[in-house]
């Protein structure tokens, strides 16, 4: 196996312990590992691990479009309520709930970009 001089970790693939690439049997159930047994789990782990992050981006993506709806709404009943009623009520936090909430998107959606990215030029 050419893993250079680096090592790497991986699950083992009868006992699911994380295990290093520096051994030949895993040290809790002793189960032989081959090079390409070794190679086949680094590979699932880094997908699982890419999925994973791909998902936590998405997420705070769909948190973040909440919470800029909930902005845009405040924003919307705010202005609504000061053209329409005399004593109308302003929310002066709704611009700034506008901006966490694209600004959520935004980190969001370069997360999925980025790892999307990873993945076509992996």
């Amino acid at each position: 196996m050419s893993v250079g001089d680096e090592y790497q970790v991986f699950r083992c693939p009868k006992c699911q312990q994380f295990i290093s690439t520096k051994f030949d049997t895993c040290r809790f159930c002793s189960f032989q590992l081959t090079d390409e047994i070794k190679e086949q789990a680094i590979e699932k782990e880094t997908n699982d691990i890419r999925l994973y992050r791909r998902g936590m981006f998405r997420k705070v993506f769909f948190i973040g479009l909440g919470i800029f709806t909930l902005g845009a709404a405040l924003s919307i009943i705010s202005y609504s309520a000061i053209f329409v009623a005399e004593a109308g009520v302003y929310f002066p936090w709704s611009p700034v709930i506008l901006l966490f909430g694209l600004g959520q998107m935004v980190i969001g959606l370069f997360g999925m970009w980025d790892e999307r990215k990873q993945e076509i030029f992996a």
